[in-house]
């Protein structure tokens, strides 16, 4: 796919995800907080830095960096989605952050003077571009000597069955002889591992590279707690199940509670185990 194509195909989907994101934003941020605590307890920002933090989403995992930098400090959120950035605009409004700007902007062209930040942050990101190669090189190429960049990408299927489970629900709906990997399923084999997300911080020349392995779990409180979660949230899976008709939606619905029956809690609810791989890295 060429760049562009691929720019548009992903800032149609977020733009029509933002609504949804916007409304599960504190309770997502909540759901994933050691992650995004990870990320910036890695990242060693200092008052008056300046900290990139791309596909920002919401902005959460920034805004929990801003206090850091002081008044002389700054933050810039950004985004492939205008309308995720306007989300985030909404969340730094209502937490009182003041030192930051947003801008649109992709992994694979940012929009910043070599050697101009301190810090890049990008929480699950790195997965969604063709190139993540490229990108790693264009945040290099952004960072100033001795500082560091901090990631956080998602462990292959076998890791995580939450998403497993839904990719192989939605793979149903195709028929037989058009069946081929999806839009939905994860783009990027090649940071599935520990080794390859190493190896390809390596490639980009990066040094000082550290990869851990950071457990989280996907709690709901029933069926329908989880079926908005991942309807609403997981960026193409949930617009290709808003695209279903309503009897193909409740078979994805079927299969999917089906899958993930061994996560049952006692309680008639869901805890099911998810894996993520956060590393973190230095301009030479």
């Amino acid at each position: 796919m060429a760049q562009d194509d691929w720019r548009e195909q992903k800032r149609r989907v977020w733009d029509a995800l933002a609504p949804a994101w916007e409304r599960h934003r504190v309770d997502f941020a909540e759901r994933t907080r050691p992650v995004s605590e990870w990320l910036v307890e890695h990242l060693d920002a200092r008052p008056g830095d300046v900290i990139l933090e791309l596909a920002a989403g919401t902005g959460e995992t920034g805004f929990l960096v801003a206090p850091v930098l002081g008044h002389a400090g700054r933050l810039i959120s950004t985004d492939l989605s205008p309308a995720m950035l306007q989300a985030a605009r909404n969340s730094a409004a209502g937490r009182g952050v003041r030192n930051v700007e947003f801008r649109v902007a992709d992994l694979l062209e940012i929009p910043l003077e070599d050697a101009s930040v301190d810090g890049v942050l990008c929480r699950w990101g790195y997965q969604q571009v063709p190139d993540p190669g490229r990108a790693l090189r264009e945040a290099h190429r952004v960072l100033r000597r001795r500082r560091r960049i901090c990631i956080s990408v998602w462990a292959d299927g076998s890791r995580n069955p939450l998403d497993a489970a839904l990719t192989a629900a939605l793979a149903e709906m195709d028929a037989p002889a058009t069946r081929r990997p999806a839009p939905y399923s994860a783009p990027v084999p090649a940071l599935e591992t520990a080794e390859e997300v190493g190896m390809m911080l390596c490639e980009a020349d990066l040094v000082d590279v550290l990869v851990q392995e950071h457990d989280l779990r996907w709690r709901f409180a029933d069926g329908a707690d989880l079926w908005a979660f991942v309807s609403d949230l997981f960026g193409g899976a949930a617009m290709r199940i808003a695209a279903l008709e309503p009897a193909d939606r409740a078979t994805v619905h079927e299969s999917l509670v089906a899958a993930l029956a061994g996560f049952r809690t006692e309680h008639g609810g869901y805890d099911v185990p998810a894996l993520c791989l956060n590393a973190t890295a230095a301009c030479p």
